[in-house]
């Protein structure tokens, strides 16, 4: 099934924007999307046909979907190899409204997917496989755009073979800082020389980021020339390196953390079930809020409930007129009252970390 969308301005909030869908025949199914002139498509014997609209900067954004099973994959170059029976091949191409091509990560993804068996068949014939596909899928420019990108990305990894196959044969497998940044480097350094921008932009920059986050934490972690206060510091200032939603994320679980420990430091003082709340507030909406307080009586109602059991079974212990066998008894007896045949798989490891038993 090949199914395709046009974007309208605005989506998920627009009343209604125009899908173009368009099921060949099993025997044409790699055959590209025919529009006629009045943007009619063939829809009869669609069955679940994947709705995926995309938003790309009030761009016009056409959506080409293909995820081929490999029982209904047929091609000059024969079946897919064994590794990939049982598998869709990941076809998601996007072309603008003048049909040139749009680089996304899916493409990388769609040339992954038939590299993976370069065990069990020669990089010629995954190439050709690869570039059937794309001839066959896409009008041009899209088309000749695509078999660029790909030419691109294999030179990259040809490439990348033999930087590596080189620093195996250069550096000492150590735990040393610099082997890292220079692996980190170089492999940079070989994306950005061998794909376009556009390219590596889509495919590799953000892991790039985290890489050189990655080398800038090995470094910092072993610098015993700094104090903790300097190297937490340094690890702050490395966050700087990654990507934006990323660093958005551990910015937020730092203000959860700093809330967790306001929280056990203003239970500790006695605070309030509403003081807690406005300690809370300054992270969470109202709702998480409210579980949160939830949350924090079940807990309390747990931590009495264990506390009288302890007590409880203190007595027990001291109790001078038992033997051994009864006091076992009567605790067995006792963690039956309290809790719940789940709960008493909790109370054991309580009361091995206390020393309870």
């Amino acid at each position: 099934m090949i199914i395709m969308f046009k974007q309208n301005w605005i989506l998920f909030g627009s009343v209604s924007f125009l899908l173009l869908v368009l099921m060949l025949s099993q025997s044409d199914f790699l055959k590209p999307i025919v529009i006629n002139d009045s943007n009619e498509l063939n829809t009869s014997n669609i069955e679940h046909p994947i709705l995926m609209p995309t938003e790309d900067n009030n761009v016009n954004i056409y959506s080409i979907v293909s995820n081929i099973h490999s029982r209904d994959y047929q091609s000059q170059y024969g079946p897919l190899v064994k590794s990939l029976q049982g598998s869709s091949i990941p076809i998601h191409f996007k072309l603008d409204a003048n049909n040139h091509l749009v680089i996304t990560k899916s493409i990388k993804q769609f040339i992954e997917y038939f590299l993976s068996a370069n065990a069990e068949e020669s990089i010629d014939l995954i190439t050709n496989r690869i570039e059937e596909i794309i001839r066959l899928q896409l009008p041009e420019p899209a088309q000749s755009e695509a078999l660029n990108v790909v030419a691109q990305y294999l030179d990259y990894k040809h490439a990348l073979i033999q930087v590596e196959s080189q620093l195996s044969d250069d550096m000492t497998v150590q735990q040393d800082k610099h082997n890292y940044q220079s692996m980190f480097q170089y492999r940079r350094e070989l994306r950005q020389n061998n794909l376009s921008t556009a390219v590596y932009s889509a495919f590799f920059e953000e892991e790039d980021q985290r890489d050189e986050y990655t080398a800038k934490l090995i470094e910092v972690k072993r610098d015993h020339s700094i104090n903790p206060e300097e190297k937490a510091t340094l690890l702050l200032a490395a966050e700087s390196l990654l990507p934006e939603n990323e660093r958005h994320l551990l910015e937020q679980g730092r203000i959860k953390q700093d809330i967790r420990n306001e929280v056990a430091k203003a239970l500790e003082q006695g605070a309030t079930e509403a003081d807690i709340y406005e300690i809370r507030s300054q992270a969470y909406d109202h709702d998480t809020v409210i579980r949160f307080s939830e949350a924090d009586k079940k807990k309390q109602l747990w931590n009495d409930r264990y506390q009288e059991y302890t007590i409880k079974k203190m007595v027990i212990l001291n109790s001078e007129g038992l033997s051994e066998n009864d006091k076992a008894s009567e605790i067995t007896t006792l963690r039956k009252d309290h809790f719940t045949s789940q709960e008493q798989i909790r109370i054991n490891t309580l009361d091995r970390m206390s020393g309870l038993n």
